[in-house]
Parts: structure tokens; C-alpha cells; sequence
């Protein structure tokens, strides 16, 4: 950071409101340096903008300056000065940030300040290329009151990705709690074999009486793993009445998949 930059920073401590925001102003036209930049983006954050008089060039420099560091803070200033109107701003440049800790803060933002408006966005960020973005997006979606999101991170279950498995299974269960049980149930009879083998333990978190039926059906599944997971969400919701029909398998030949009827 050059001297006078730094000079100038420290003055802008004393300056009256308006004076300071000229020089912070300044300092984002001129400077090529993107830690002065960051560093008055850092002072502005102080200042509120109810005019937005300031929002365009903090957009320019936003497109203009692609540094990751300087990108967070501005992030930071969008949503905290120009709340939806930022929000707005920053979800269509999202294909344009390169950086996947960016990509992160700005999902992040997203879903704090507007998720429910930020629904179609959040699936649009399940297929980011970063984990830690796409758990975001996935963790925030179970966190809304709609449907949408259910086919979306169902189909992601076809990946067998462990780094995501518990966030998806965990937002899968929380929407299915909150509504239609139908998209779920649909998948019982998945042709992906990665996506049907979850399905059981999915509706064995959810816990609802409905999904009785169906579970008992896929007892006889021919993939030892799909009973497993069945017997396994049978023992949460089963009536007593029922129960003859995991006694009428005890003989599966899967070592696993008899161990859970035994348990159960």
C-alpha cells in the first residue's frame, strides 16, 4: 500500500461525513491497488446510502476489480447498505464470480437477507463446482417453505457425493416434513439405484405414517441395501399389526439386510 494512500485512510478518520465519503469515492476511481480499495470499501460500509447514490460505481468497481478479497467486502457492503437491491445486483453476477469462497459469501448473503425470492437461484447453485457453495445452496433450500427444491436435490443423490450426503438427506427430510410427501414417495421406484437406496432412509427421518405401505413393499426389493434401509425406516413407523411381514423375511439372504430385521 502506497504512503500516501495509507495517509490519506488515516485522514479520513477526521473527515466530516461528506468530505470522507469524496475521498473514499476517490480512492475507488483511481486506485489500482486492490487492498486501498478494499480498505475504503471497508470505511463506506459505515455510511448509509438511502439515495443509492453510490451504488453504481461500487457496481463498476465490483465488475471491474476481480479480486477475491476486495469482491468479499464489497459483498459484505451490498447486503448491509442496499439489502434486496444488492442481493438483486450480486445474483446476476454469480456465473461471473471465478472464485469459489466468493461464490460461497455471495450464496450465503443470498440466503440469509431474501431466501424465499432466492429459491430459483439456490437451484441454479446446486451445481456449483465448489463443495462449500454447493452445501450452502443445499442447506438453505431445506430452510424454505416450498416444494421446488425437492427434485433438485433429490436428482443429487445420483453423485454419491459423501462430501454433501448428510446436508442433502438432512434438507430432503426438512421439506418433506413441511409438505406433499407425493415428490418423495415418486422416487420409491427410482431406476437409479443410488437415488433408491435413499429413499428409505429419507422417509424413515421424515417419519410419517403414510410411507407404511410403501416401505413394506420394498421389503422385497431386489437390492439388499434398498430392505436394509427399508427395515431400518419400518422400525420408526410401523404399526404392530404389520410387523408380521419383516418376520416373513427373516430368511434374506443379505447378511445385512437380516441383521436390521433382527434388531428390529
Amino acid at each position: 500500500m502506497r504512503p500516501n494512500s495509507l495517509q490519506l485512510l488515516k485522514k479520513i478518520e477526521t473527515m466530516e461525513m461528506d468530505e470522507a465519503i469524496e475521498a473514499l469515492l476517490s480512492i475507488l476511481k483511481s486506485s489500482e491497488e486492490w487492498e486501498i480499495k478494499e480498505k475504503a470499501v471497508e470505511f463506506l460500509i459505515r455510511f448509509d446510502d438511502p439515495e443509492k447514490k453510490r451504488f453504481q460505481l461500487l457496481k463498476n468497481v465490483f465488475l471491474n476489480d476481480r479480486h477475491p478479497q476486495l469482491r468479499l467486502k464489497l459483498i459484505e457492503l451490498f447486503t448491509f447498505c442496499y439489502k434486496k437491491d444488492g442481493i438483486v445486483f450480486l445474483k446476476e453476477q454469480y456465473k461471473n464470480c471465478r472464485d469459489g469462497a466468493v461464490r460461497r459469501d455471495l450464496i450465503e448473503m443470498v440466503g440469509k437477507i431474501d431466501l424465499e425470492n432466492s429459491v430459483p437461484f439456490l437451484i441454479e447453485a446446486l451445481g456449483d463446482t465448489n463443495i462449500e457453495s454447493k452445501k450452502s445452496a443445499i442447506n438453505f433450500l431445506g430452510k424454505t417453505r416450498t416444494n421446488e427444491a425437492l427434485v433438485p436435490l433429490i436428482e443429487l443423490l445420483h453423485f454419491r457425493n459423501s462430501e454433501i450426503h448428510n446436508d442433502l438427506i438432512s434438507s430432503i427430510v426438512k421439506l418433506g416434513k413441511k409438505g406433499d410427501m407425493d415428490v418423495i414417495n415418486k422416487y420409491i421406484n427410482s431406476e437409479d439405484s443410488a437415488i433408491k437406496r435413499e429413499i428409505p432412509v429419507i422417509l424413515g427421518k421424515i417419519g410419517n405414517q403414510f410411507s407404511e405401505n410403501l416401505l413394506i413393499t420394498n421389503l422385497k426389493d431386489e437390492n439388499p441395501i434398498v430392505r436394509k434401509n427399508s427395515v431400518k425406516a419400518l422400525e420408526k413407523i410401523i404399526e404392530l399389526k404389520n410387523v408380521k411381514h419383516i418376520m416373513d423375511i427373516l430368511n434374506d439372504p443379505d447378511v445385512e439386510a437380516r441383521k436390521k430385521q433382527f434388531e428390529f
